[in-house]
């Protein structure tokens, strides 16, 4: 938009262009400070919208310079400026041809805006109005009449077309059957005379009043006026009366001009009122929140629908800042999608198109929820933006839906991440201790050695084996604890029994690294059983002790235990290089150190606290962990348990067997050769005597022919039958014959099935050498072998 500012003072000048450019940035305001300057810049045939006049300038009056503006026909709006004002000049410069005069008082400048807007509407309203041309059809029998109707109104009047048929049937033929859209229609006006041939006037009115419902204006002209004629067509729906009196002509222009607009304004007054009608009927039926915001983000208007959503009434909203009623962080969205509207409102481009955003706004009891708010821009009737109107929706549900949906997302890249850590972790853990194992045995034979030397590979092969071992051991541990089939055996546990157990093995742990190990048990607390689940306890405290040593070197290691009402509390306490804040929620996860990447310092399988953690909750306890980084950690787990005071007798099932002295014959059930020739080779090399049978059958008929057998070492899983049946048919001749269980089969809880089977005792594999020569010595009663 061109504005035109004369104003000789300064302040005034430069305080109104401010606040005209601070809603409308892009308006161009040229400024004089001089009627000269004025005149000389329309001089240059600059086109403006508005023209702002003061009126008292240095070199004479505003008013002087509106005069030449509307004598030279330019078509723009000119509002008056004045410092001190009143009705007789404010009468002066309308009638000199202003559209508004305003006082330089208040806060005028703010208004100025509002009121250009509201002038240039008014102004383009009237040039509208003016070039319409209404055409009018003119019921008249009398030749004359019309001749001197059309000759006056083409002459002074141009705008009114007179189209003129000679009765009311002819005219009913013309007219619109019954009410239909307007501009359809050929005709804006009706204009009959009171005494027509056939139909007369009052039917005519009649007929398209009553019978077709058209609510075109109608003129009734007569020249035997009277007052009752008046009052019965007007009663009837006449909008004027008009008697051919003295130049009755002159007054036609202004009458037909009067009765057009009146129907017209009357019109769109209904139409109004129908649309707001529906528009408030809708507005209180919907659930969603229906309102309406100024260009300074205040409300204007909003629907009943916001006490069902937020707990609000419409009046305490209105006239408030939406700023005051959304989180900040959403408002600053806001204002972005307000600002990239912004340009577009001001140019009047795209007003048609809505713009959504999701918003997260207060409630009245200080609660939030999320909406999804569809803006766009509200214009009036001649395309100006007056406002932002918006639609609101709840959308919480969905919000909630799409949090769920993210974080399944994480859960499931997660587990991508866990298929390629179990993957990569799995071949190292695996290959290494592999590569030392092929690597060292292919060095016994392909090179000379001296004993120490063969010693030395000897224990490296020992300890890839047992990483190996305990590798695959973690892997079938986890996969039983994730599908569900980990049971829970639960008997008497010793603690003390317990925790002598713990301590040897963490004292040869400790010393390959330099570690002190200190025991902390309660005074007198040998005697102390707890009922629970033996191996479960001892592989998880085993899990957090070889955690505790792995990540310690030259410090202190402290295990122990406390007691509680009807709980017990084991506790690993360590001086490592503890755990920092952020990972102490992730290191019960699988693969979880703090560094699981191809440079870590530390091997292992990555699953022992979540095993730890996996075997706590199987027996109804917890697990924590207080740590700090560089100081060390501690992990406590706590179980439920009834603490027995009573001396507690082993409940290892007693050895019964059949003492045959020295001379022992063992009998080895094993299908597989290798495993055999191990054990056959290690009771050579110490003086026993041995058979083999290479299955199940044949291990119960040897032991039924042989009673010269005085321990069998018996294989679980061998063809024909299995072990478990055989030593149950073993069990039906011969009772007292001590058998071993010796498998593969070394999950926790394989050991009690299978002495509930009948075997006395199990030696999992890979057996350990010194652990079968110890069972065999004892079951057969001859000297353990040194």
């Amino acid at each position: 938009m061109n504005i035109l500012l004369l104003e000789d003072c300064k302040t005034d000048a430069e305080l109104l262009i401010r606040a005209l450019k601070k809603g409308w940035p892009d308006w161009h305001i040229e400024h004089a400070y001089t009627i000269d300057e004025a005149t000389k810049i329309l001089s240059e045939e600059r086109s403006f919208d508005v023209a702002l006049l003061d009126i008292a300038l240095p070199d004479g009056s505003g008013t002087d310079l509106l005069l030449k503006i509307r004598q030279s026909g330019r078509d723009m709006a000119i509002i008056m400026l004045t410092g001190s004002g009143n009705e007789e000049v404010a009468v002066a410069v309308l009638k000199a041809g202003a559209d508004y005069y305003m006082v330089k008082k208040g806060d005028y400048r703010q208004r100025v805006a509002g009121i250009l807007l509201s002038v240039l509407k008014s102004r383009k309203e009237s040039l509208r109005r003016d070039s319409r041309i209404i055409n009018v059809l003119y019921i008249e029998h009398n030749p004359s009449d019309i001749d001197f109707t059309k000759r006056h109104l083409k002459r002074y009047a141009p705008y009114i077309n007179i189209e003129a048929v000679p009765t009311g049937e002819d005219a009913l033929l013309i007219l619109p059957p019954k009410q239909t859209d307007h501009d359809s229609w050929r005709h804006d006006v009706v204009m009959v005379d009171y005494r027509l041939p056939g139909m007369s006037a009052l039917e005519i009115i009649k007929e398209l009043r009553h019978e077709r419902g058209l609510d075109i204006p109608i003129i009734v002209v007569t020249g035997h006026g009277s007052e009752e004629l008046a009052v019965q067509s007007l009663k009837l729906g006449a909008n004027e009366y008009l008697v051919k009196g003295d130049n009755y002509l002159d007054r036609l222009p202004s009458l037909i001009t009067g009765a057009y607009e009146h129907c017209e304004l009357r019109r769109k007054q209904s139409e109004l009122e129908k649309s707001e009608a529906k528009y408030r009927l809708l507005a209180k039926n919907s659930a969603d929140i229906i309102f309406t915001l100024d260009f300074d983000l205040n409300y204007t208007y909003v629907s009943p629908a916001v006490y069902q959503m937020r707990g609000y009434r419409p009046e305490e909203l209105v006239g408030k800042s939406i700023i005051e009623t959304v989180t900040p962080a959403t408002h600053r969205d806001a204002m972005e999608v307000i600002n990239r509207m912004l340009p577009q409102i001001k140019e009047k481009k795209a007003l048609d198109e809505s713009v959504i955003i999701e918003l997260e706004t207060f409630r009245k009891d200080g609660s939030t929820l999320w909406v999804e708010t569809k803006a766009s821009v509200a214009i009036d009737n001649e395309g100006n933006p007056v406002g932002i109107q918006c639609v609101s929706r709840d959308i919480s549900e969905r919000k909630v839906a799409e949090k769920r949906l993210i974080e399944a997302l994480k859960r499931a890249q997660g587990s991508d991440r866990l298929k390629s850590a179990f993957i990569s972790n799995i071949s190292h853990e695996i290959r290494t201790p592999l590569n030392s194992i092929i690597g060292f045995g292919q060095i016994f034979f392909d090179m000379e050695l001296t004993t120490e030397e063969r010693r030395d590979l000897f224990r490296n092969l020992e300890d890839s084996s047992i990483r190996l071992l305990n590798t695959i051991t973690d892997y079938m541990d986890m996969a039983r604890i994730v599908s569900g089939t980990m049971d829970v055996n639960s008997g008497r546990v010793v603690l003390s029994k317990l925790f002598d157990r713990l301590e040897e093995r963490g004292r040869i742990q400790c010393a390959k690294r330099e570690t002190e190990l200190v025991s902390e048990r309660p005074d007198h607390s040998d005697d102390l059983a707890i009922i629970s689940d033996k191996d479960l306890i001892e592989k998880c405290l085993t899990k957090l002790l070889d955690n505790a040593c792995k990540f310690t070197d030259g410090g202190t290691i402290t295990i122990g235990y406390r007691l509680g009402d009807n709980r017990v509390e084991f506790f690993v306490k360590d001086t490592g290089s503890g755990i920092s804040p952020e990972k102490q929620d992730e290191i019960f996860g699988m693969f979880a150190q703090e560094d699981v990447s191809m440079t870590r310092d530390y091997e292992g399988s990555g699953l022992g606290l979540t095993i730890s953690k996996g075997l706590v909750t199987l027996l109804g306890g917890s697990i924590d962990v207080v740590s700090e980084k560089g100081r060390g950690s501690e992990f406590t787990i706590t179980l439920p348990a009834e603490i027995s005071k009573e001396q507690v007798a082993n409940d290892s099932k007693k050895a019964r067997h059949e003492k045959s002295g020295s001379d022992s014959l063992i009998l080895i059930a094993e299908d597989d050769y290798m495993n055999y020739h191990y054990i056959a080779t290690l009771l050579d090399n110490y003086g026993y005597s041995h058979i083999r049978a290479s299955d199940g059958a044949e291990a119960v008929t040897l032991c039924r022919s042989n009673p010269g057998i005085s321990a069998v070492l018996m294989d679980i899983k061998m063809p024909v039958i299995n072990g478990m049946e055989a030593t149950r048919l073993i069990r039906e001749t011969r009772p007292n014959l001590p058998v071993v269980a010796t498998t593969a089969y070394a999950q926790t809880g394989d050991r009690e099935r299978f002495l509930e089977a009948g075997c006395n005792d199990y030696l999992s594999k890979p057996i350990d050498k010194d652990l079968l020569l110890e069972m065999v010595a004892r079951y057969t009663g001859s000297p353990h072998p040194k």
